[in-house]
């Protein structure tokens, strides 16, 4: 699994084990791991490579030759997966096997989309944007998500994921209401 994942896994416990690193860099480094692994764990692309590679010949032959670059650069990701559909599916699969890791699994990919966009972009903050401790309570949710994807990607019994999850979050803030 390390090495599907290198060199993603070096910022996936780089956070993990660091002693002292922003928050916002937490869920940065964070949510970059989890695109990183989703492409390379659950990847489904809409179309396959040679339809791909087909439809953009087909969208840029008309171009002028000085606008083809630019508009083959442009599409060159049009086939993968956006980071709200990467993000969903890790949620939802997460949560399907250990509902205490969020509430709601919609809400919570909006605050990660959105506050990740917020703060590589600095543009304004929607309504799903989270900040200050709001912040940690999200790193604690992704890296529970990851850790319960990797789980159940090694093939462990979904109910030991589950009790591994407890074990590991169940005494803490945010998991636990009386904590938070």
């Amino acid at each position: 699994m390390q090495s599907r994942l290198d060199p993603a896994a070096r910022m996936l416990f780089g956070v993990w084990n660091a002693e002292s690193i922003y928050i916002e860099n937490s869920i940065l480094n964070l949510m970059s791991f989890a695109e990183a692994y989703h492409e390379r764990f659950r990847d489904e692309p809409h179309l396959t490579p040679q339809q791909h590679r087909r439809f953009v010949r087909q969208a840029v032959k008309p171009l002028p030759s000085e606008a083809r670059r630019l508009y083959r650069e442009a599409l060159a990701h049009a086939n993968t997966q956006t980071q709200r559909e990467r993000l969903t599916e890790l949620v939802e699969r997460a949560w399907t096997w250990v509902p205490d890791v969020t509430a709601d699994p919609g809400v919570l990919v909006k605050q990660l989309v959105e506050t990740r966009n917020h703060l590589t972009h600095w543009g304004t903050k929607g309504e799903n944007v989270v900040d200050d401790s709001g912040i940690w309570d999200l790193v604690e949710r992704l890296s529970g998500v990851i850790r319960i994807n990797m789980l159940l990607d090694l093939e462990m019994d979904p109910d030991a994921v589950e009790y591994a999850f407890m074990r590991r979050y169940g005494h803490r803030a945010p998991f636990d209401p009386e904590l938070a």
